[in-house]
């Protein structure tokens, strides 16, 4: 395979990656190809490596470019073993006793390690065991097991790949909302299992190569975040994994980033025309460091629809123009094509403080945009390892949406930027503390939206729910600048986790968890419920609408 060009190997993994087979065959490619030179692994997403990655920055006074993530390994000028693991976490007790290999096994390595020349492999179980219960005394469980798989050939080609198979049965509302979008939450589509149970599976994976310091090539089927807050108005990991190919070019204080996707609804029985009416988005991001204490962000984003019931892809020109809002330029705001820019800043006050922000636009300049602002402490009062987070998001109602529904900002019949969609107003809390290897969470959202409503025979559309044309709402017009302003919903979300840590490679953990859910449409509603069981943990998932 060494005689093989870029072209064929990238259209092969797009073949591979569109009809979804297993990212085995994709390593496979890797064992074979090329004469490649240095390390290039993406971090995981997961909210605990990107605490601890933000931290570090904040703390040093590197020129990190952090606005779109994950974060390339060779990016960061800091050793993230050593950061992740955190070497000495144990307790005084612990530290005395004398550890044999298990148990260093078992609390900071890899299950597997093959470390050759230029072949380095890591595999690892993934698992989320757990039970739990409601206050409708329903009997709430969790069973999912999968693999891990990381290496690196030679120091210019990294590989990765993850597998799920899942069991659960949720909570009442979370149960609703999977049966009415046909997908588990940022997990894939569902089938049903025992009743009032979910079985679902799902993958990533990822090719990452890096021919020169300054340029990175990534194919995969995976998630992306822009910004830094715990939600993103842009670009979010809210969503399924979807196909993708990712170009990252790095030069002293700018990088840009060229992202080109390809996603697709979801039913609860596939048909010719859902298989094969898929759209496509070209993501651009630009950043730039003014110093060690601020950096700002440019975002143009374009959902296409490219094929049809035909299944001819139908690609202009337009889709693959590599030039930050050119898109912008070309289609306008209401053309056929959804166009949807963004601003991010973020601002180091002292190591132990940040804040940051970010602007969306869509359509009408006037009518649909939407703004978020937040603030981050690290080791807040001086405590070691104290962190406190506040966030503030506003988006006007029918943002997202477009006059073809099709192509509005959504996979997977989720959105790609917040949980809610659209029209709300929303503010989140998060206090964490960590004690050696335990670690106290407690989060807050509190979010004010709309729900539509059936009048005279006749829905409404309030402009929450982006799977409706944005036409529609002149059938029941409202105030743009109006959320909650009809039919106003409140939502309260508590949520407390304590878990003991076990292994940062994996982020396994034992943990016990506490939910109250609150939602006020006219009279209230209360879902309350708790988990507790053992886990690893990669990947977010957001249950917090």
């Amino acid at each position: 395979m060494k005689n093989y060009s870029v072209n064929k190997y990238i259209n092969w993994s797009f073949v591979i990656l569109n009809k979804e087979k297993n990212l085995f065959f994709i390593f496979v490619i890797c064992l074979f190809t090329l004469n490649l030179n240095a390390q290039q692994q993406y971090h995981d997403l997961d909210y605990t490596t990107k605490y601890k990655i933000d931290r570090k920055i904040n703390s040093d006074n590197s020129f990190t470019h952090t606005g779109f993530k994950p974060i390339l390994q060779s990016q960061l000028n800091f050793n993230t073993d050593s950061l992740i693991k955190e070497y000495g976490r144990d307790s005084a007790l612990l530290s005395k006793l004398k550890h044999p290999v298990w148990w260093e096994k078992l609390r900071t390595e890899d299950l597997l390690i093959v470390n050759k020349k230029d072949f380095y492999l890591t595999i690892n179980p993934l698992f989320n065991i757990a039970k739990g219960s409601d206050n409708l005394d329903s009997s709430l469980s969790i069973n999912t097991r999968g693999i891990s798989i990381k290496g690196s050939i030679t120091n210019q080609l990294s590989f990765k790949t993850d597998f799920y198979e899942n069991q659960a049965f949720f909570p009442q509302y979370i149960y609703e909302y999977s049966r009415e979008h046909h997908v588990v939450p940022g997990q894939g589509r569902l089938r049903g299992f025992k009743g009032n149970g979910f079985d679902f599976a799902n993958a990533s994976g990822s090719l990452s190569f890096t021919p020169l310091k300054w340029l990175n090539f990534e194919l995969g089927h995976g998630k992306h975040f822009i910004g830094e807050g715990y939600r993103s108005l842009l670009l979010s990991d809210n969503a399924f994994n979807y196909p993708f190919f990712k170009i990252t070019t790095n030069f002293k204080k700018f990088q840009y980033i060229y992202l080109l996707t390809s996603f697709q609804r979801a039913s609860n029985a596939d048909t010719r025309l859902l298989t094969y009416q898929r759209t496509h988005g070209s993501f651009l991001f630009l950043n730039y460091i003014f110093n060690k204490y601020i950096q700002v962000g440019l975002f143009e984003g374009l959902i296409a629809q490219t094929s049809d019931s035909t299944g001819n892809n139908k690609f202009t020109p337009g889709y693959f123009n590599p030039f930050i809002l050119g898109k912008s330029i070309q289609y306008g705001f209401n053309g056929n094509n959804n166009v949807l820019i963004g601003f991010t800043a973020k601002a180091k006050i002292s190591k132990g403080i940040q804040t940051y922000g970010q602007f969306m636009l869509d359509d009408d300049v006037d009518k649909k945009f939407g703004y978020q602002i937040g603030t981050k402490f690290f080791n807040l009062f001086w405590l070691k390892n104290l962190y406190f987070q506040a966030e503030y998001n506003w988006v006007r109602p029918y943002s997202y949406a477009h006059t073809n529904q099709y192509q509005n900002y959504s996979y997977y019949n989720q959105p790609l930027a917040h949980t809610v969609g659209s029209g709300f107003a929303e503010f989140v809390g998060i206090l964490s503390y960590r004690i050696n290897d335990f670690i106290f969470r407690f989060k807050v959202n509190h979010i004010t939206t709309a729900a539509d409503e059936i009048i005279n025979g006749n829905e409404t559309n309030y402009g929450v729910d982006i799977f409706k044309p944005d036409g529609t709402a002149w059938v029941n017009p409202i105030s743009y600048s109006s959320i909650g302003f009809v039919n106003a919903t409140e939502r309260i979300y508590y949520n407390v986790r304590l878990s003991y840590l076990i292994n940062p490679v994996t982020n396994f953990q034992i943990y016990v968890e506490y939910t109250h859910r609150q939602e006020i449409i006219g009279a209230k509603s209360d879902t309350e419920f708790f988990f507790f069981g053992i886990r690893t943990q990669l990947n977010n998932h957001y249950y917090d609408f």
